[in-house]
């Protein structure tokens, strides 16, 4: 029987490729306002922040509602930049036939159907997909990962999170699911997800059913 009764899925970064629309929806939203662009590295530093944090940030001050107003309607026209990452479809369908569980963890609080059918990926293939609008506190808590491992009736101790970025590694680590799993071709870099404490760091999807079978042979050892 397997051990791993749940694989929770990021999805910026993990599942669709965002990175271009993010960095767009950022850096417009800071010029149209008056503000200094930020990087793209500043950026993804501060991917799985909550909006309004992120502006914070980028730009102290009263300015936070009127950026987050552009950077949402710049998604909201732009959502043709969005693409998938390679191999979605049918790794979540292959998972599956092994009877794991399969939902989405997301920090992003609009467009995330849209989104996923725009890319061609059906949201009917998860259980489950909770959103920033579900939960009170953002990544790195790990509140939205326990609320989605509850939706599906699944123990952290028997689950693993996949994701992209530096928060969702250390919101896996703080909810003590069975490992972490971190996947290089999205925000963060391999180094960085290593130092928030990934267990495993995939460079794609194709090799994400071996990594289940390492995974549960370490398990049962």
């Amino acid at each position: 029987m397997s051990r791993i009764k749940a694989v929770i899925f990021d999805l910026d970064g993990t599942l669709i490729d965002t990175r271009e629309i993010i960095f767009q929806a950022y850096q417009h939203a800071m010029r149209e306002n008056g503000h200094p662009e930020p990087s793209r590295q500043q950026i993804s530093d501060l991917v799985g922040t909550k909006l309004e944090d992120a502006y914070k940030i980028l730009a102290p001050g009263n300015s936070q509602p009127i950026l987050v107003k552009s950077h949402r309607k710049f998604t909201a026209d732009n959502i043709n930049l969005v693409r998938r990452f390679d191999k979605i479809t049918e790794t979540v369908e292959a998972v599956k036939s092994r009877g794991i569980k399969v939902a989405i963890w997301t920090g992003r609080g609009n467009h995330t159907i849209e989104m996923l059918r725009m890319c061609g990926i059906d949201p009917e293939m998860f259980l489950s997909i909770v959103q920033a609008g579900d939960y009170d506190k953002p990544k790195p808590d790990p509140e939205g990962l326990l609320l989605t491992l509850e939706k599906i009736h699944s123990k952290a101790a028997e689950s693993i999170m996949v994701g992209d970025a530096r928060l969702d590694i250390i919101a896996a680590k703080r909810a003590e699911v069975l490992a972490a799993v971190g996947v290089s071709y999205g925000f963060a870099s391999r180094e960085e997800l290593e130092k928030a404490g990934a267990e495993y760091i995939l460079d794609s999807l194709d090799d994400f059913m071996e990594l289940i079978d390492k995974i549960e042979q370490y398990h049962s050892s």
